[in-house]
């Protein structure tokens, strides 16, 4: 009996001690992790510094690392180029703007933001086209002025107060 319960209190000390990503399988090695940074909270909204140019997607899942507590969890709700929005699990406390988290993206879609849709597999690593250098062409010459100034003085600004005319003078 005592050297069951020996047995069990090694293996709980084992996967205690084991971080919870050493066993990862194959197919999680393919997962690139995405620092990211709360930069606005409200309520159950979260925004943060990375978007869409990163590889994110909405559905994706954003482990939040808060000064004081545990780590939260949130998911992506709406993406953009270059930030998103993440929503927390209900009755999680908001973690304050500055707040660093991290968001695991598969490799392949990164490969995939990285190449235009329209190209092959070895679009990633072309260079762009490049335009030819030409002068611009210059603007065309204005026409002369139709009416000339109404009574310009030197000594006047030319954006000086307007009066107001009377009711009776205007008609």
């Amino acid at each position: 009996m005592s050297l069951r319960i020996l047995a069990l209190a090694l293996a709980a000390t084992f996967l205690a001690l084991v971080p919870p990503g050493a066993a990862q399988t194959e197919d999680e090695g393919a997962l690139v992790r995405i620092e990211v940074t709360v930069t606005a909270v409200s309520g159950r909204d979260v925004y943060l510094d990375r978007g869409r140019a990163e590889g994110l997607a909405p559905g994706d899942e954003v482990r939040l690392f808060p000064a004081v507590g545990s780590a939260l969890t949130a998911v992506l709700r709406s993406v953009s180029t270059s930030g998103s929005r993440a929503q927390l699990r209900s009755g999680d406390v908001p973690p304050d703007i500055g707040t660093r988290g991290e968001i695991l993206v598969p490799r392949d879609r990164l490969a995939d933001e990285q190449a235009p849709p329209d190209a092959g597999p070895d679009a990633a690593h072309e260079e762009p086209p490049t335009r030819p250098e030409t002068e611009p062409a210059a603007p065309p010459p204005h026409p002369p002025w139709e009416r000339a100034p109404e009574q310009w003085d030197q000594g006047v600004p030319l954006l000086a107060p307007i009066t107001a005319r009377a009711p009776e003078e205007r008609a």
